[in-house]
């Protein structure tokens, strides 16, 4: 509909000012993108909005507003089923949280969030297709490093450290594990059970 159209490219605009570098426009923007998918009734519509609104006040500073804008992406993105959008909204969450001081709390939204995005990764068909999914996600990934290093340098002896360097070489290799997993799906053909089960233990 015109509506529809409209807001695609109020979407587009947003986006150009926001690469830019022109955030206080995208915010006037994706305010009207937002009103005008809200007044159509579009859910997507309207999550996709909240959680770009709660981005640019998060890069601006503005966590108040950033959190509140990311808890309605993450309510409606689990209302509609879209797991892509809740993992969005859980690290938007999540850094709101962290900037107002509190990363333990962060650490638990962005484990949910982690979680959530292998999940979706282990069910897409081809292994190009699911490299090219977690490198969409390399900024979740890369903050969820980043919390867990800034939480080992406050409590070094808690093996945060550790859970940094397994996050970070897990959103490296996952794509060379899954190359190896489909090479070796094709060599247990015939194998015998016993053999199948040592290799699993």
């Amino acid at each position: 509909g015109v509506q529809d159209g409209e807001a695609g490219a109020l979407e587009f605009i947003a986006e150009t000012h926001w690469n830019r570098g022109d955030r206080a426009k995208a915010l006037e923007i994706y305010q009207k993108t937002l009103a005008v998918w809200r007044a159509r009734g579009f859910r997507e519509g309207e999550a996709g909005a909240l959680l770009s609104l709660g981005f640019l006040y998060d890069f601006g500073g503005e966590y108040e507003k950033a959190l509140s804008h990311h808890q309605q992406a993450l309510s409606l993105s689990r209302l509609l089923g879209d797991q892509d959008g809740e993992a969005m909204a859980l690290y938007g969450f999540a850094r709101a949280i962290d900037a107002r001081g509190n990363p333990d709390e962060a650490l638990t939204q962005m484990e949910t969030a982690v979680g959530i995005v292998e999940s979706i990764r282990t069910r897409i068909a081809g292994t190009e297709h699911r490299a090219a999914y977690l490198a969409s996600y390399q900024n979740l990934y890369q903050f969820y490093v980043d919390l867990l290093m800034r939480l080992h340098a406050a409590r070094p002896a808690q093996g945060f450290d550790a859970r940094a360097f397994q996050a970070g070489e897990r959103a490296r290799a996952r794509s060379l594990l899954d190359v190896l997993s489909e090479a070796r799906a094709d060599i247990r053909q015939g194998v015998e059970p016993a053999l199948l089960e040592r290799e699993r233990d």
